[in-house]
């Protein structure tokens, strides 16, 4: 890097890698917004000299600070900029931008470190452990992918090993005469990579960009061997008949009350599962539950999936979840959560009732209702599926589901519409299909 070297100030997100490009305008400011805060306390971390303040810039047009060149008389260089976000990427650049060659690692290494680690520090199960090294073995063993250094690996290496697990495991799945499940393998093969990535940035410095960001998972089956005409949701009469069953249960328990805030809220099962009594406002102007919490290895974490701009959200206050919390006020041991485990059951932090918990109850509200058992889930993607059925827009959906951006919504609403032709549907009782987003 030379004193007159210039870098014209761009993107945060390209400038470390992220294809942004297919996300709405709305999202990439976010994402924005946040890379820029990401870069510019990694460099305030490692940075030890004065920075040039906005004034600075103001007043002079082109300032400077300096960096450690232990090759130098001075032992230090100096880089110039004529703004700060040109003058933070740069730095960052230096400080950061040398790692992505010096990390060396293969894929596989990387992984068997991750799983070391996880089994010394991490609270993770050794049966989730477990799970990863036999889904490793199933999809990555062997494969030329798994050589690769981690600096290497590329969004088209990602794709291209996609296509190949999905040949190789198709064929073992067939000698076995088993159905071939497409959104689990990819939720799989995703999980790792994101594992390894975020391992190696995490504790090995190597600032590296997880391709797995920018690949498109629309270009790839999500489920094999589907009918025409079937739906993985709960229709509105479906919905009504969880709601009519969930009411006439007479001493329901913590998963119950946590199946039933499901069906009435459409959260996700971490968030449903993470909701504490604080989280009711009934002095509010419109009276309202936040949902602001996540579930994780039973207890509470503050953060959500989505971003806070989108995912922290409030629902409307109903009847039956006014019901919920009373009931649970009466079941509930704990002074801060509603849905928590039977005492006997609690393990160090793990209050609160586990995923599988909720499932057990979600089967027994199907059968008890006359519906077909889908997880619940699938209850957020029915919520999305009707709404656009009613003609919501997709920011509607949006803000009801906490999703990131209105993309998700677009998707539901071209899924319907989709559906509605393929089944020789009425289309004046639906969605039409000029409202659905182009292809």
């Amino acid at each position: 890097m030379t004193k007159c070297e210039r870098l014209e100030p761009q993107s945060y997100c390209v400038a470390v890698g992220i294809d942004v490009s297919f996300f709405s305008e709305e999202v990439r400011e976010r994402m924005e917004e946040d890379m820029k805060k990401n870069i510019t306390d990694r460099v305030l971390a490692v940075h030890p000299y004065k920075l040039p303040t906005e004034e600075d810039y103001a007043k002079k047009g082109r300032c400077k600070t300096h960096v450690k060149d232990e090759g130098s008389k001075e032992k230090r260089t100096t880089i110039y900029a004529t703004s700060s976000d040109e003058m933070i990427q740069k730095l960052y650049d230096h400080y950061f931008g040398k790692a992505k060659k010096k990390s060396r690692s293969s894929f596989e290494e990387v992984f068997r470190r991750v799983i070391d680690h996880h089994r010394e520090f991490s609270t993770i199960k050794e049966q989730t452990i477990v799970d990863h090294e036999r889904e490793f073995k199933r999809f990555f063993a062997d494969d030329p992918f798994v050589k690769k250094s981690l600096s290497d690996i590329s969004i088209a290496d990602v794709a291209s090993f996609l296509d190949r697990a999905h040949i190789k495991v198709s064929e073992k799945n067939r000698q076995r005469g088993q159905k071939v499940i497409e959104k689990h393998r990819h939720n799989s093969i995703r999980t790792i990579i994101n594992m390894v990535y975020g391992f190696a940035n995490t504790y090995e410095s190597a600032n590296l960009i997880n391709p797995i960001l920018s690949l498109d998972y629309g270009r790839f089956p999500y489920y094999d061997g589907e009918k025409v005409g079937e739906h993985p949701w709960f229709d509105e009469s479906d919905r009504d008949k969880l709601a009519i069953a969930f009411d006439s249960i007479k001493n329901p328990d913590a998963g119950d009350l946590c199946v039933g805030f499901i069906i009435e809220t459409a959260a996700r099962n971490s968030e449903a599962r993470a909701i504490r009594f604080g989280d009711f406002h009934f002095d509010a102007e419109v009276p309202h539950v936040r949902i602001c919490g996540f579930a994780r290895d039973g207890h509470r974490d503050e953060e959500i999936k989505a971003d806070s701009y989108a995912g922290k959200r409030n629902q409307p206050m109903t009847e039956r979840l006014v019901r919920i919390f009373e009931k649970a006020k009466e079941v509930s041991w704990s002074d801060e959560f509603l849905f928590v485990r039977e005492p006997c059951y609690v393990k160090g932090n793990e209050v609160l009732i586990s995923m599988s918990n909720v499932e057990r109850k979600m089967k027994r509200l199907c059968k008890s209702a006359g519906v077909q058992y889908l997880p619940p889930h699938q209850v957020r993607h029915s919520e999305a599926t009707i709404m656009a059925k009613q003609e919501k827009g997709a920011q509607a959906i949006q803000r009801r589901l906490g999703h990131t951006g209105p993309e998700m919504g677009q998707k539901y609403q071209r899924d319907f519409a989709l559906s509605v032709v393929a089944t020789g549907a009425d289309l004046s009782q639906s969605i039409p299909i000029k409202n659905a987003p182009k292809h």
